[in-house]
C-alpha cells in the first residue's frame, strides 16, 4: 500500500514537473512576462509540493527601490553594484524560505512542516540578440510533510504585498486528485479549493 501511494505521489509530482517544463518552454518561445508569477501546488496524502516562479526582475525592482538614491554611474562602481545586486537577489531568495511571504493557507500553517526548500535561476532565453537576454526566472520549490487529514480549503497569495509590480499569479493545483486553475489578481488574492 505504501509503495502504491509513493508511486502515485511520484507520478503526480512528475506531472506537475511536466506542466512546469511546458510553461517554461512557452516562456522561452514567447515573451518574457514581467508582473506575472506562477504558483503550482500538488497535494496527495501527506505530501504537499509547491512551486512558485517569478522573474528575477521583481527582486531587482525591490533592490532598486532601496538603492535608487545611492546609484553612481562610474564603471568600476557599476561592477561592484552588479555584484551587490546578485548578492542581494541571492539573499532575498534565501529569505523566501519563509513561504508566508508569497502564499499561505491556515491548513499549511497548522498541519504541515516544511521539509525542504530549494531555488534555482533559469535563463529565459538563450540568444544574445534577444531583448530579454540575461533575464532569468527564479523557481522556488517547497516540500511539506502534512497530517493525514489535510484538506486545503483556500490559498492566499501574499506576494502581492511583497512586489508592487506583480499584476497576476497563475495558479495550477492538483489537490487530492482534483485539478484547479485560476488567475489571481491583487483585488482578489485568494483561490478557493
Amino acid at each position: 500500500m505504501n509503495r502504491l501511494i509513493r508511486s502515485l505521489a511520484l507520478s503526480i509530482s512528475s506531472n506537475a514537473l511536466a506542466i512546469h517544463s511546458a510553461q517554461a518552454e512557452s516562456r522561452h518561445a514567447g515573451a518574457h512576462v514581467h508582473g506575472v508569477n506562477q504558483l503550482q501546488i500538488v497535494q496527495q496524502g501527506r505530501e504537499l509540493s509547491v512551486t512558485f516562479s517569478l522573474p528575477t526582475e521583481q527582486l531587482r525592482a525591490v533592490h532598486e527601490q532601496h538603492e535608487e538614491q545611492d546609484y553612481d554611474e562610474h564603471e568600476h562602481e557599476h561592477e561592484s553594484a552588479s555584484q551587490s545586486l546578485a548578492h542581494e537577489i541571492g539573499d532575498r531568495l534565501k529569505a523566501l524560505r519563509e513561504y508566508q511571504q508569497l502564499f499561505s493557507a491556515s491548513e499549511i500553517n497548522t498541519q504541515c512542516t516544511l521539509t525542504n526548500y530549494h531555488f534555482e535561476l533559469h535563463s529565459v532565453v538563450t540568444g544574445k540578440d534577444d531583448p530579454h537576454a540575461g533575464h532569468k526566472d527564479a523557481i522556488l520549490e517547497y516540500q511539506f510533510n502534512c497530517s493525514d487529514d489535510l484538506t486545503l480549503s483556500a490559498i492566499e497569495i501574499n506576494a502581492f504585498k511583497e512586489f508592487d509590480d506583480l499584476e497576476r499569479v497563475d495558479f495550477e493545483g492538483l489537490i487530492g486528485g482534483v485539478g484547479v486553475t485560476a488567475s489571481i489578481v491583487p483585488d482578489n488574492p485568494r483561490v478557493e479549493l
